[in-house]
This record gives structure tokens, sequence and C-alpha cells, in this order.
């Protein structure tokens, strides 16, 4: 996530057209009740809405409406001010282990910081760092590597990833987590992701991680504005 002084509340709890910069976000009451943050299960799969702003009422500034729909579907848009978001389905714990690859397709857009991402969370026994982790496939305009060099690349699923990987800090002198990037060159909203050979091209860079809090193909949003519409198709797990 963007803002990295609240990772620790997070470690505990655990795009159609563009819009204007001062759109107030709606969506169809008829598509399924608007959701406060957390997680849970729906249709099938873990989802996880994570923000550090919520406005309830799509009357108020800076909204974020998020809701889950058929499946493997969802939807979620955003207004100006609504600072930092993590929303999407996928897989917690053991089914997050299980799975080797992830096939999507949706619609992705915003005017500002916004990722389209494989987004999860892996416990490591053998460093005191837990490791937040993007397989992005769409950003718009802060590239998410920045800040990281490049420390490898992968080929894969017809596209180029450049790797980053960086250690993140909430407090104090000791890093608090670590982050790896996987930044695909040839952007997308559709496609799979062959998440196996993402965390094998890690291990190889030296990276150690044991087990899954989760993952989920995410919509990030950072003090921007914009709507996606997302459906998880299939995975292929172990």
């Amino acid at each position: 996530m963007v803002l990295f002084s609240l990772v620790a509340s997070l470690l505990a709890a655990y795009a159609v057209a563009a819009p204007a910069a001062d759109i107030v976000p709606r969506l169809d009451s008829a598509e399924g009740a608007l959701l406060q943050t957390g997680e849970g299960r729906h249709g099938g799969f873990f989802y996880s809405f994570w923000s550090d702003h919520y406005a309830p009422k799509s009357s108020d500034v800076g909204p974020i409406l998020y809701r889950n729909l058929e499946g493997g579907r969802y939807k979620v848009q955003w207004g100006e001010g609504t600072g930092n978001f993590v929303a999407g389905k996928g897989w917690n714990s053991t089914d997050a282990d299980k799975r080797r690859s992830v096939t999507y397709s949706g619609t992705f857009s915003a005017t500002g910081t916004s990722y389209l991402s494989l987004y999860g969370w892996m416990k490591t026994t053998s460093t005191k760092l837990n490791v937040e982790y993007y397989i992005i496939d769409d950003w718009i305009k802060y590239h998410p590597g920045q800040g990281d060099k490049i420390v490898g690349t992968i080929e894969t699923d017809g596209g180029v990833y450049d790797i980053h990987i960086g250690n993140r800090w909430a407090q104090g002198m000791e890093p608090s987590w670590r982050r790896i990037f996987s930044v695909r060159r040839e952007k997308r909203t559709a496609g799979t992701i062959t998440a196996e050979k993402h965390f094998a091209a890690w291990k190889a860079l030296g990276q150690t991680f044991d087990r899954h809090m989760y993952s989920v193909l995410a919509v990030e949003g950072y003090h921007s504005t914009g709507e996606a519409d997302v459906t998880v198709l299939d995975y292929q797990s172990a």
C-alpha cells in the first residue's frame, strides 16, 4: 500500500471513461450492497477492502465505493480526496498458497496514481520482514517501482516484467517489511498472471517467504479519482 505508516494496522487486522477531477462516484444500488472496509468471502472468493479514508455516503466528498458482484466480479469507484485504498477478490491463507496462476478481465481508469495488480502479503519466518508484493499489469501516473532499482526481469504471459525490491519503514530505524514489485512493461487490463513464475524469480534473487496471508486481484488508488470493474475468471492450483 502506498501509505507506509499504516502497514501496522493492516497486518494486525490484518475503468471505463476517465472521470473528472471533482467526480462524486456513484454505483447502481441494484447491483449489490456497498461495503465498509474489511474482508470476508463472496461468490466463492476471499475479498479484501482496505482504506485510510472512507466516506459512506455518495454525497460526501471523497468517497470510495466498493461492491462485490457475482462470482469473482467487483466494482470500485473513488473520488477526489480519498487518500489510499486497496480492494479486490482472490484467496487467503492456504488457498492462496496453492494458487499458481490467475486469469482476469476488467476495465480500469483513473486521473492519478493507481495500480491494477495481483497483490498480496506473505509471512517470512527466516527474517523479521514480511513481504508485501505486487504483480502489476497496469499503472497510472506514478511508476510503482520508482525509488527501488531494477534487480531483475522476467518474461512471462506475453510480456516482460521488471522486478523492484526494497525495504519499507513504518517508524524507527529498522525496516518494517519488504516490498516486491513485478511491473509489466506492456500495460494491460485482462489476461493471465502466472504467479508461480514471479515467485520463482524472486526466490532466485534471494528473497524468502513461507506462506500467504492473502492474495487478491486488486485495484489501488492513491489521492486520485477513478473507477474499475474487474472479474477474476479462473485460477489454477497445485
